[in-house]
């Protein structure tokens, strides 16, 4: 099983759903290339004090995207949608804590060796493919406005579905 991670300071783009991601670090079991992120990098809070980010995203058989609470109060995940267009996933009720992440599964994943909480998300955000992809985190369901965009990953190439949101 190959594995790549997309580490810490992923761009967090302003962009909507089913666009794209900005690589920043990718790590496969013996090497780790870098590349400098195009994009500029934001993120917004979803209440009071917690902002939550897309923090990693993990590909192959025990892929994952982890969504990490930045903000300095705890605040809860509910209702906020992880998507890649075309498909999404309205994430439950799950509070964190300043600086807990979550993580959340493309597929089910036995035995995922991580600190925090997991959810699987059963397929319905898409896969993730580590040649190139997308994930954004959004307030709503409103994918084609740039008021809900929370967090925006975009991985290999650009220019995907919602990247020029």
């Amino acid at each position: 099983m190959k594995r790549f991670v997309l580490l810490g300071a992923l761009a967090l783009v302003a962009a909507a759903c089913g666009g794209s991601d900005d690589p920043t670090t990718t790590t496969a079991a013996d090497q780790t290339t870098t590349a400098a992120p195009e994009e500029t990098t934001t993120t917004s809070a979803s209440e009071g004090g917690a902002a939550f980010a897309v923090t990693e995203v993990v590909f192959g058989d025990q892929g994952y995207v982890a969504i990490t609470n930045i903000g300095d109060v705890a605040g809860n995940l509910e209702g906020l949608q992880l998507c890649q267009r075309p498909t999404y996933f309205g994430i439950p009720s799950q509070e964190l804590a300043p600086g807990e992440t979550l993580y959340v599964t493309a597929t089910t994943v036995v035995g995922l060796d991580v600190d925090g909480p997991v959810i699987d998300a059963g397929g319905r955000f898409g896969s993730l493919n580590a040649s190139s992809g997308e994930i954004g985190l959004y307030l709503n369901r409103a994918f084609g406005s740039s008021d809900s965009i929370v967090s925006y990953v975009e991985w290999g190439s650009t220019g995907h579905p919602r990247s020029g949101v």
